[in-house]
């Protein structure tokens, strides 16, 4: 509303004083709604012989709390504008989330329904055939965010989000948040992704051509958080210090649940690994408030070790001594330990041998 009432106040400025007033510069110093806030905030408005609106609105910090993300010197334009007792619109406009010169724009759709409250957004990142769409609400019991896209372009949310590492690749993405004035109360989301790549900046983890799912959800209660998530990789590579995987071979699948308490203490598991018949591994592990660990768990029922080792490790090694090496028999191991390291542990060989 606050912003409805200074368009308000800056139209009727420049209407009134049209022969005079080509431009009216608006400050509001600070704006917010559900689950976002923005402060330095000035507005550029300009009337336009048809009657449309020029708009230009920057804020030096926008905080949106559903992504717990932080922008400076962000830039909103719109050449043509549409604004009246229902609604604020602009079908053409630009954003821009830096105040770095060379920093990519991202095509703006935007249109604010002040009867109900809600604000719907259309972003459109450098390469995208289609929108990113955010709506966003408020009611009584806080803010609500829905967010919907496909085919997105995993290069260009990369850049906006300030990754270090290099992505390549399409994202389709599902996601729908609530909050109040404590936070995100509660969260579920599925993103697909195709043809992804992966440079990172450091830890030498290279993947090519992934395709998979990360779907989860979250709940706030009075007891703390609970969350669930699942991730599946079916298709492609991924190259890191310590293995190589051939997700389209040995599929992925990981699945956890974390609950974080009242008082902040979290607990992690049961958590669950598989690499397709390779490999499956079970585990846990609990922490303090500070976050630091406190005990851990890991399980690996009997596996074969030739397997692990052709499919996961001698890739690896390649250009070492031990590339041409073969590994028979199996291995079962359970281990327990804490921050301190392992404390109790059991590892069986079964007919291991090198050859």
């Amino acid at each position: 509303m606050i912003l409805r009432h200074l368009l308000c106040l800056g139209l009727w400025t420049a209407s009134g004083w049209a022969g005079a007033v080509e431009e009216v510069e608006l400050t509001a110093g600070l704006l917010a709604g559900g689950g976002w806030r923005a402060s330095g905030v000035t507005s550029e408005l300009r009337l336009t012989a048809d009657g449309r609106l020029g708009l230009r609105i920057r804020a030096e910090v926008l905080r949106i709390e559903a992504l717990q993300r932080t922008w400076q010197g962000v830039l909103v334009e719109c050449g043509q504008a549409v604004f009246d007792a229902t609604e604020l619109r602009c079908d053409q406009g630009l954003l821009r989330l830096s105040d770095d010169p060379q920093a990519p724009s991202i095509g703006l759709r935007l249109r604010q329904r002040f009867d109900q409250g809600a604000l719907e957004l259309g972003l459109i990142p450098p390469g995208a055939k289609a929108p990113l769409r955010l709506t966003i609400g408020t009611s009584a019991k806080g803010w609500h965010l829905e967010a919907a896209g496909q085919g997105l372009p995993l290069e260009s949310l990369a850049q906006l989000l300030g990754a270090s590492a290099r992505l390549r690749g399409r994202l389709d993405l599902q996601a729908e948040l609530t909050g109040d004035g404590d936070g995100l109360r509660q969260a579920k989301w599925r993103a697909g992704i195709a043809q992804g790549a992966l440079e990172a900046a450091a830890g030498g983890y290279v993947a090519e051509g992934l395709a998979g799912e990360l779907s989860g959800s979250a709940n706030r209660t009075s007891s703390g958080v609970t969350a669930s998530i699942r991730l599946g990789l079916n298709g492609g590579e991924l190259l890191t210090p310590f293995a190589y995987l051939s997700a389209a071979a040995h599929p992925l699948r990981l699945a956890a649940e974390v609950q974080v308490g009242a008082d902040h203490r979290w607990t992690l598991g049961p958590a669950e690994l598989g690499l397709g018949k390779v490999l499956q591994l079970r585990g846990g592990a609990k922490g303090n408030a500070g976050g630091a660990l406190e005990s851990f768990e890991l399980a690996l029922p009997e596996t074969p070790l030739g397997p692990v080792y052709s499919q996961l490790l001698q890739p690896v090694l390649a250009t070492t001594a031990l590339e041409q090496v073969g590994v028979s028999g199996s291995v079962r191991l359970e281990l327990k330990g804490d921050a301190q390291g392992i404390r109790q542990g059991a590892i069986t060989l079964e007919g291991a041998e090198l050859e």
